[in-house]
C-alpha cells in the first residue's frame, strides 16, 4: 500500500487518522516489519495481519482518535501470553496519527528516495523525511547512521530524545507495459487491479477496452502500439498477447532491442516459442537475449487455457518477481 495517498484519500474525508506500523517483529508473526494499516474513525485500509492483534490496533487507533493531541507511541506485544495467537512471537506496533497539516510536509517529500522517520516524544517535530546522508541528523553515530541509510526494512532506535522508527524508502512500483485487450488481458487487469502496479494497457482496437477499468490502469488506444515500445518507463515489465501475431513479433524485437526491462513474456505456445526464436535470430539477435522472453508465460503447474485462469497464473508469476529477484537468476527462456 502507497500509504501516503491513501492516508491523504482518508483525509480528505476524516479530520484524522492513525496510521499502524509492524515496527519489529521476533519469532513467528502475521505479517513482516514494515506492514501497516491507515485507520480512520469510519475507515480501515491495509492489514497487519488480521485477527485479535488487528482488532485491538483498530481499537487502540480510535482510542488515539478521540483524543485532542495524540504523539506517536510504541507498543510491544507477545502474541501468545496477550492475545492467544498461536504465532507465538513478539510484535511491536509503531502508531502514527496523521492529519492534513502534518501529512502536508510529507506530500511534498519523495518516499521512493527518503527514510520516513517517527519519533515519539512530546515535540511537534514527530515526523520528518530524510535523505540517506542526513539520518546522522538524528543524534545517532555515524556507523548507526550508515546502517540504516542501507537498510531495507524499518529499524527502532532508542536515543536521548526518545524512541524513533527509521523506514527505508519505498520501492519503485512497479510498471506493467500490456500490449493486448483481448480475453486474457482484459482478465489480468481485473485481477492485477488492487494491487502495487502501474499498468500500461496497449491496444488498436479502442472498442476492445472495456468501459470502467481498475484506477491503476491507463488504457492506451493507439493506431501504432510499436509507437509505446521507446516512450516506457525503464525497468519495467512487458506482456505481449495481441491478436496478430506479426505484430507479436515486431513488438519481441522491439522490447529486445531496448532491452531495459525486468521480466519479458510472451503468451503463447511452444510452437509459437520456437518460430518466434527463429525470427528474431534472423533478425540478428543472439541465443542469449533471445533467452530472456518467457514463453509460455504463467505458472508451469497450471495447463488450462481457460482465459480466466491464465490471467491468474500469469498474475502469479509476475507477484513472485520481487522475491525473484532477491536471487541469482538466470535466464533459460524455458519452462
Amino acid at each position: 500500500m502507497r500509504w501516503i495517498p491513501t492516508a491523504s484519500e482518508i483525509l480528505a474525508n476524516e479530520p484524522a487518522c492513525v496510521r499502524v506500523v509492524v515496527a519489529r517483529i521476533k519469532g513467528s508473526t502475521p505479517r513482516e516489519a514494515g506492514a501497516n494499516m491507515l485507520i480512520g474513525k469510519t475507515t480501515v485500509m491495509g492489514t497487519i495481519g488480521g485477527g485479535m492483534l488487528e482488532f485491538q490496533a483498530i481499537e487502540k487507533a480510535r482510542t488515539m482518535l478521540a483524543m485532542a493531541a495524540p504523539a506517536p507511541s510504541f507498543v510491544n506485544i507477545p502474541l501468545g501470553p496477550n492475545l492467544g495467537q498461536c504465532c507465538g512471537g513478539q510484535v511491536t506496533l509503531c502508531y502514527q496519527p496523521l492529519t492534513a497539516a502534518n501529512l502536508a510536509a510529507l506530500t511534498a517529500a519523495d518516499p521512493e528516495k527518503q527514510h520516513f522517520v517517527t519519533r515519539d516524544s512530546m515535540s511537534p517535530d514527530h515526523y520528518r523525511m530524510l535523505a540517506s546522508g542526513d539520518l546522522g541528523s538524528l543524534g545517532i553515530s555515524q556507523l548507526a547512521a550508515d546502517r540504516l541509510g542501507a537498510g531495507t526494512t524499518p529499524e527502532m532506535l532508542k536515543t536521548d530524545d526518545g524512541m524513533i522508527l527509521v523506514e527505508p524508502p519505498q520501492p519503485r512500483r512497479p510498471q506493467l507495459c500490456l500490449f493486448g485487450a483481448g480475453h486474457v488481458g482484459r482478465e489480468l487487469v481485473h485481477v492485477l487491479g488492487r494491487h502495487d502496479v502501474d499498468i500500461h494497457w496497449i491496444d488498436q482496437r479502442k472498442g476492445e477496452f472495456p468501459l470502467s477499468f481498475p484506477s491503476n490502469t491507463r488504457p492506451l488506444a493507439l493506431p501504432d502500439p510499436m509507437a509505446f515500445v521507446a516512450l516506457a518507463p525503464a525497468g519495467a515489465d512487458w506482456l505481449v498477447m495481441t491478436h496478430d501475431h506479426a505484430l507479436d513479433l515486431q513488438l519481441c524485437d522491439a522490447i529486445l532491442r531496448r532491452g531495459d526491462f525486468r521480466f519479458f513474456g510472451l503468451i503463447g505456445s511452444e510452437t509459437k516459442h520456437t518460430r518466434f526464436r527463429k525470427r528474431l535470430a534472423e533478425a540478428g539477435h543472439d541465443a542469449s537475449t533471445i533467452a530472456r522472453i518467457t514463453c509460455p508465460i504463467g505458472l508451469p503447474e497450471i495447463q488450462s487455457k481457460r482465459p480466466e485462469v491464465i490471467a491468474v497464473s500469469v498474475a502469479a508469476e509476475l507477484l513472485c518477481l520481487p522475491e525473484i529477484e532477491k536471487m541469482p537468476r538466470q535466464f533459460t527462456g524455458t519452462k
